[in-house]
């Protein structure tokens, strides 16, 4: 009757393989557009912490601020680890992973504990 019978594997494995294609598809055709993440859309973040023992900043970017600042005042980036307790500073929120990264590169970028220091206060003016 052209009916094709299916176990529940295939039909999970076929629908990973649309998942992926559209995902690439939005990326490349609709790239303003929050990014999402099992049918979610995920907002990234650049970051700002500050540690309470050295005075340092970190800044980074992800999608979980909370997730991130726990990860590293547990040490497990080791880079952070002589810092810990470190304290979320500030956010900047956008649409997009390049968008975040990007930020974060050239707030990296200014070298310069002033540059982070105005920021942190223009944010707080608002």
């Amino acid at each position: 009757y052209g009916v094709e019978c299916v176990t529940k594997q295939q039909q999970i494995a076929g629908l990973q393989v649309l998942t992926t294609y559209f995902a690439q598809f939005r990326k490349q055709h609709e790239p303003g557009l929050p990014e999402k993440s099992n049918n979610y859309i995920t907002y990234l973040n650049a970051f700002v912490l500050v540690s309470d023992k050295t005075g340092k900043y970190y800044v980074g970017s992800t999608s979980s601020v909370s997730r991130r600042l726990e990860e590293h005042n547990r040490g497990k980036t080791v880079s952070t680890r002589a810092g810990i307790p470190w304290k979320l500073i500030y956010t900047e929120t956008f649409q997009s992973r390049k968008e975040a990264v990007d930020r974060e590169s050239y707030i990296k970028s200014q070298k310069s504990r002033q540059f982070i220091e105005r920021l942190i206060s223009k944010a707080q003016l608002v």
